[in-house]
């Protein structure tokens, strides 16, 4: 009799499944360093089941189940066939000619198949599985012998995908296997599709779990027809091995679309199909499998297909477009939503004659979708597109709204998307709160995918680390500048080397004929109401205001309170006695804490180049009159007849000319290590630890990812052109020419935690005193600040942190702080540089996030906006000096400092640098602004509400005190304050 049609065969594609294969701790493949079967490895997958020879589900026939890694419907980087039964009904054409011949015959047809050979019989008895009640339960079987191939072994492996109820559906009674080939339906009433349709949502919204096994054996070149298809493995003998576990979560709608494709001949480096020596290629399995498996899964009918309609909901979609250039698309946007009851299909978001998706649009549609439950994830795809250039598309954020159940779902993105995205909705999440098993596993999967593209470089060993990339165009495209920043960045720098070239400055290369010529070429730049003072009557040239600018300045975190006397700076009472208005002796100066100074010792070991700058100390004493003014200088680290110690009794200009040095000291120290080095490089450590170990919906990756905006790019940025080639600015206005990475070692070799966290710094350098050492507007600033973004972190976190041991479990925190710890703030051999190997209380991570949000922030501020208010009049704060530093208190002429100082065109280059970095961009966001949506609690926005309000306060607080300066400090201004260290 022929294979009979009964009941309508409506599900004849086979349904498809997404899910998750994670492999087992203890993978019996870990030898071979496949990268997707790798111990713990989380991989997105696809899982078809089918019938092979018909499309009822309720009739005895072969099962069939195509399993592909990958996310994407194309073929992904392993494509497994499997079917029921442990040995293969035909292995060439010619078998495949003859089983196929039979299937489609009568009764008498397949009986004289079966009786052809013994293994003709036993995979058709083996095969044959009789209406499962669900697919998951059965054994399938790849019949392709694989190879693995290493140094030191030589393996061949087969796989298995295993339920757990295979035997309850095999032809188990004597008489079933005797006559095999008589199908058969063993309940006519039950549809056709019933298994696959009903069951499958069951296994979905189970989420239902399945095992990819392995037998793995020694390779031997004697006996190759242990590799044929034919052939199976004694379990005994070679038992099979849990590999991963496949867990299945969403149906994949049935659209043509939307179904994956496979090619089982597509494999990762290190495994091939294993060919058999003999008079048959039986590799030809695997051509067969693809071309035939694959056409069993087509509708064979031509009745239409039937898809129930659940019940549905409408959603209101609103999108916004970012307000970058070029943010707009001219591609299809497509969304697809995930929820707690199943997935939809693609829906594509479009308006008759509407341009969608400009740039800064908000654009509102309707989507009628099955019930799917709460929303948890949503999918976002780009297609076609008319340039290729417009194919990618900064998405702002999806706001949904269910119009059945008044239910709302926030999905912040605020990042660029060029093919295909996953995005969670935006609720905050720990690990161990996350119920969704999607959501479980998609935090796994981005962040393998965040270390796979962001790798530390170890090109530059005792530095902060850096990413691993050689020049900024290399970015990806999510850490690049946006395209109106490099354009008006471009611009400032321009405008400002016309004006140069206009006056003829950038090819001058001879000295100054006057200093007043020094205040001429500063002109190019806007004057400012610090730069104008200090300029006034000759301010620089007085003590009172070299003190003011080494607290106030544009390097204000170097100096330190002196409590003893230092053997390399032997300073006498002799030497300094007229400065001191107290009456006490230097000594009893230090007691009483009066006495500061600034080492500038990390030079020494660098080599200069054809241009100077000192090692110098300098010794500073706060007046009876709270004026911190210098009282003595010593321009080398070690005290001789050669390095005289310069005090204010010395000759007018040569006292002058040593302050001078000192300078030139402080801007490499400023823009090499301060500024470069701290607040970029630092930055850019702790922004690529945070994309690496935190994923996207971690409530301290949503605190943190507004202060790492452009961090990575200014830090590469900074690297492509002050450091890197001939053409650098730091050739052109230091002394270090391709030296700098040593002075920057130099530094970060003494570089501890504690540097970045106010109050500990302050107070580790003796000067958080306010009545020892009035008049410090940039540590008083600083905590100010400091003390209210402590306040909003704890706020904010303890609204996900609820004790201590929520820290403590948090995986992923942990792995970010020793990401920072062993790749971005390298622990030094022997000495420890503070950064702790785990938090473990709410308090330590309040205040490990409040500094990388301080640090970014406040601190770069202080580096960055006011370089151009004192680098622009070069003799109060050169670059390189051109002379060596004096070795004798020799008489000193305004020629001589003339001389000494940068020429017109290095000068030149300094004003250009500093007045590109200074000066604030149209787009940044300021403390206390929030203009991209991350958080979308509530409760978390009240708080940022509140922070902003305390920020404005700050701002009125500290305009007020400087009404009363003769010179404001304007820099921690929180209005004034960019986020992040991205300029």
């Amino acid at each position: 009799m022929k294979w009979f049609y009964t009941g309508k065969a409506t599900n004849t594609w086979g349904d498809e499944l997404q899910g998750y294969a994670v492999v087992r701790d203890t993978s019996p493949l870990d030898f071979a360093g496949l990268d997707i079967l790798r111990p713990g490895k989380v991989n997105q997958v696809r899982l078809r089941f089918f019938n092979l020879c018909r499309g009822d589900d309720a009739s005895d026939d072969f099962r069939c189940a195509f399993l592909k890694f990958g996310e994407q419907e194309d073929a992904g980087p392993l494509d497994l066939a499997f079917t029921t039964g442990r040995m293969a009904s035909f292995t060439n054409i010619a078998g495949l000619q003859e089983f196929c011949s039979a299937v489609d015959g009568d009764e008498d047809a397949v009986r004289d198949w079966a009786l052809k050979s013994p293994d003709n019989y036993f995979s058709l008895v083996d095969g044959i599985r009789r209406s499962p009640e669900c697919r998951t339960e059965l054994d399938y079987n790849s019949h392709v012998t694989y190879r693995l191939a290493t140094d030191d072994e030589h393996k061949i492996v087969r796989f298995r995908l295993h339920g757990n109820n295979d035997d309850a559906r095999r032809l188990k009674t004597r008489e079933d296997q005797e006559e095999a080939w008589k199908i058969q339906r063993p309940d006519i009433q039950l549809p056709a599709d019933t298994y696959l349709t009903d069951r499958l949502l069951n296994i979905a919204s189970n989420h239902k779990t399945m095992t990819l096994q392995v037998q793995v054996r020694d390779f031997d070149s004697t006996n190759p027809t242990e590799c044929e298809p034919t052939r199976y493995w004694e379990e005994e003998a070679y038992p099979w091995q849990d590999l991963a576990d496949v867990t299945l979560t969403f149906i994949v709608p049935k659209l043509m679309e939307e179904r994956a494709n496979y090619d089982f001949l597509l494999l990762p480096d290190g495994l091939q199909i294993e060919t058999p020596v003999g008079g048959e290629n039986y590799a030809n399995l695997v051509s067969i499998q693809e071309k035939v498996l694959t056409s069993t899964a087509r509708k064979k009918h031509p009745e239409e297909m039937h898809v129930e309609s659940p019940k549905t909901t409408t959603y209101l979609v609103h999108v916004e477009t970012g307000n970058h250039l070029f943010s707009g698309t001219d591609a299809g946007v497509y969304i697809a939503l995930y929820g707690t009851k199943g997935r939809t299909k693609r829906y594509l978001l479009d308006k008759l004659f509407h341009d969608d998706f400009e740039r800064g649009s908000k654009e509102s549609y309707y989507i009628t979708t099955p019930v799917i439950g709460d929303v948890k994830c949503v999918q976002v795809f780009l297609i076609g597109g008319k340039f290729t250039f417009k194919r990618i598309w900064f998405l702002s954020n999806i706001v949904l709204f269910d119009l059945t159940t008044r239910k709302m779902f926030e999905i912040p993105c605020n990042k660029w998307i060029d093919s295909k995205i996953t995005l969670p909705t935006g609720e905050a999440k720990l690990a161990t709160q996350e119920t969704h098993l999607d959501r479980k596993y998609l935090r796994q999967i981005y962040l393998e995918e965040q270390q796979n593209l962001l790798k530390w470089s170890t090109d530059s060993p005792g530095l902060p680390g850096q990413l691993a990339c050689d020049k900024y165009d290399s970015l990806p495209l999510e850490l690049k500048y946006s395209s109106e920043r490099q354009i008006e960045k471009k611009k400032i720098i321009l405008d400002v080397v016309l004006k140069l070239k206009l006056n003829k400055y950038m090819r001058i290369f001879q000295s100054f004929d006057s200093l007043e010529d020094f205040k001429d070429m500063a002109k190019v730049v806007p004057e400012t109401e610090t730069s104008k003072a200090i300029l006034e009557d000759d301010r620089w040239r007085q003590d009172a205001e070299y003190g003011r600018e080494m607290l106030d300045g544009v390097n204000p975190v170097l100096i330190r309170r002196l409590t003893r006397s230092l053997p390399q700076f032997p300073v006498t009472d002799e030497m300094v006695g007229e400065q001191l208005d107290r009456g006490m002796t230097l000594k009893e100066e230090m007691e009483f804490g009066h006495i500061y100074y600034i080492n500038y010792k990390h030079m020494v070991d660098v080599e200069r180049k054809d241009k100077f700058v000192p090692n110098p100390l300098i010794m500073f004493y706060v007046t009876r009159a709270g004026q911190l003014k210098p009282i003595a200088i010593q321009l080398e680290q070690k005290p001789g007849p050669t390095n005289p110690i310069w005090t204010p009794k010395d000759q007018e200009l040569g006292w002058l000319l040593a302050k001078t040095y000192v300078k030139s000291a402080d801007s490499h120290y400023q823009t090499v290590v301060g500024h470069l080095q701290m607040a970029h490089i630092v930055m850019e450590s702790f922004t690529l630890a945070m994309y690496r170990q935190l994923p996207q919906n971690h409530p301290v990756h949503k605190l943190l990812i507004q202060h790492t905006r452009f961090a990575v790019a200014g830090a590469q940025m900074g690297r492509d052109l002050l450091l890197d080639g001939p053409e650098s600015v730091f050739q052109k206005i230091l002394a270090l020419p391709g030296n700098e990475r040593e002075f920057m070692r130099a530094y970060f070799a003494d570089f501890h935690m504690d540097q970045l966290i106010p109050p500990k710094n302050f107070a580790e350098r003796g000067v958080d005193d306010r009545e020892l050492l009035p008049g410090y507007h940039y540590r008083d600033d600083a905590m100010l600040v400091w003390d209210k973004i402590a306040e909003y972190v704890e706020k904010v976190l303890r609204i996900f942190y609820s004790n201590d041991s929520d820290v403590k479990e948090d995986s992923e925190l942990q792995e970010f702080v020793k990401d920072i710890r062993e790749n971005g703030m390298t622990k030094r051999p022997g000495k420890s540089n503070g950064f702790p190997e785990t938090l473990k209380t709410i308090k330590e991570l309040t205040e490990f996030a409040s500094m990388i949000i301080f640090h970014s922030s406040v601190y770069h501020a202080s580096m960055n906006f006011s370089q151009s208010d004192y680098f622009s009049f070069g003799p109060n704060y050169p670059g390189a000096m051109r002379r060596a530093p004096p070795t004798s208190k020799a008489p000193v002429t305004e020629k001589d400092i003339m001389e000494a100082l940068p020429t017109k065109a290095d000068q030149a280059v300094s004003i250009a640098f500093s007045h590109y970095l200074s000066e604030p961009l149209s787009d940044e966001i300021y403390l206390g602004e929030f203009k991209e949506s991350f958080y979308t609690e509530t409760e978390v926005r009240d708080i940022l509400d509140w922070f902003a309000d305390e920020m404005s306060e700050i701002s009125r607080q500290i305009r007020a005190r400087n009404d009363d300066l003769e010179i404001p400090y304007v820099y921690l201004i929180p209005d004034n304050i960019p986020k992040s260290a991205g300029q």
